[in-house]
C-alpha cells in the first residue's frame, strides 16, 4: 500500500500538471477566439452603417436631393 500511496504521489502532480495546462491553453484559445468573434461583429457593424449612408444618399440624390457622399465615403 505504502508503494501504491508513494507511486500516486509522484504521479499525481504531474498529472494535475497536464491537466492544468490543458486547460489553459484551451482558455487562451477560447479568448482569442471570442475576440476574433467579437472583432468581426464590429467589422460588420461598421460596414452596415457604411452601408446604410451610401444608401441613403443614393436614394436622396435620385429622389431629386442635391446630396453629396458623406466624407467618410468618398474613398470607396
Amino acid at each position: 500500500m505504502k508503494k501504491e500511496l508513494k507511486l500516486q504521489l509522484k504521479t499525481h502532480p504531474n498529472d494535475l500538471r497536464k491537466a492544468f495546462s490543458a486547460v489553459s491553453k484551451a482558455t487562451q484559445r477560447l479568448s482569442i477566439a471570442l475576440s476574433e468573434i467579437d472583432n468581426r461583429s464590429r467589422l460588420e457593424i461598421d460596414n452596415r452603417s457604411r452601408f446604410e449612408k451610401l444608401y441613403d444618399s443614393v436614394t436622396n440624390f435620385l429622389s431629386g436631393g442635391k446630396s453629396f457622399l458623406p466624407k467618410e465615403l468618398k474613398s470607396y
